[in-house]
This record gives structure tokens, sequence and C-alpha cells, in this order.
């Protein structure tokens, strides 16, 4: 039994899948481990889809993978970028991951290490966004557009600018949204709040 503990699994011993993943991932040539890349990004980031679905096929067709062991390896190698970003690992900890599987160091390594420092602070952010959401409705995009109010059936001479902000959110698996109107007073108190709590922080 192979018993090579890897930090980004808790110092647990790495699963024979990713193993052998991992090793499906070595024994390609360079461009491929290369081009790799333009698959396991997209099913890092995003839901699976048609076009990720087309990619895999023609990059098994460009270098002649059955589509099996391509979904090894992507499998192997999400596991690895996900829950080192998971336990926020560092660069210099994930090679050691790395390096420990391949039994050596080498280009192939590089490589990945170099894609993880890329793609770890939005794992990170994927993962504070999946928590969040967890626990209740989740704030996922901004729209707005403005409008003139001159009068109504309550009054003349309003003139008024009024902002149309919608919100859209998640609530579990469920997409919503709310479309809100702002008064200039709601948004100087929208400003308010955003100065305080905005900038990166």
């Amino acid at each position: 039994m192979d018993l090579r503990t890897l930090h980004s699994l808790g110092n647990q011993p790495a699963p024979s899948d990713v193993i052998s993943g991992w090793n499906l991932y070595c024994e390609m040539t360079p461009d491929a481990q290369r081009d790799l890349w333009a698959i396991l990004e997209p099913g890092l980031l995003l839901p699976p889809g048609q076009e990720q679905q087309e990619r895999g096929a023609a990059f098994c067709e460009k270098y002649g993978i059955n589509l099996e062991a391509l979904a090894s390896v992507v499998q192997a190698c999400g596991l690895l970028f996900q829950q080192a970003a998971s336990h926020d690992l560092s660069v210099e900890l994930f090679q050691e991951d790395l390096s420990a599987l391949s039994e050596t160091a080498g280009s192939h390594v590089d490589l990945m290490v170099s894609r993880y420092a890329s793609v770890k602070r939005s794992l990170r952010q994927s993962i504070l966004a999946a928590t969040l959401a967890d626990q209740g409705k989740l704030l996922t995009g901004v729209h707005w557009s403005t409008e003139q109010l001159s009068a109504s059936d309550r009054g003349t001479a309003l003139d008024a600018t009024v902002v149309r902000l919608t919100l859209q959110y998640v609530d579990g698996a469920q997409a919503e949204r709310i479309t809100l109107q702002l008064t200039p007073d709601s948004i100087r108190e929208l400003k308010a709040f955003t100065d305080r709590f905005g900038g990166g922080r």
C-alpha cells in the first residue's frame, strides 16, 4: 500500500485513484501537460457544460488519449488543487506534495505549481462563496438603471432621479433576484455603507 502523505490532504495518505491519475499526467507529453490546463481550469471554477465536454474530446483526439484516462487525470489534479486551496496551502508545500507523488521534481511539477499559484485566489473565493451560500442568501450580481420621475397620482413637479437596483442572489440551489427603487437619500446611505466596508477588506 502506498503511504505517501500529502499536505493538501491533511497529511493523510494519497488515495490510489489520485496516485494513478497523477501518474497518467506524468506520462503525458510536455505539450499535452501544458494544454491540459484548458481542460482543468474550467472544471475547477465553472459548472460542467457542453463546451468542456467538447474540449475534452478534442484534447483526447489531438494527443491520442482516451476519455477515461483524461477523466482520471482531471479528477486527480482537480482534487489536489481543491484540497490545497481548502487548506490554504502555500506554493512551496503544494510543490512538496506533487514532488512526493512524482518521486522526483521536474518541469511537469513546476508547471502545475505555477497553475496553482495563478488559480489559488479564485478557488479560495469560490470556497468562501459556497460557505456563505450554505448559511443563507448570497449576493451574486448587481444591475442598475435610472429614470427621471416628474409626477404621479400623489404629486407633481417631483423632479427626482430614481435608481432601480436589481440584486441577484442564490438561495440554496435557486437563483433569485429582487429589484429595489432607490431615492437620493437611499443612495447616500448605500454609499456610506460601501465606503465603510469596501476597498477589498
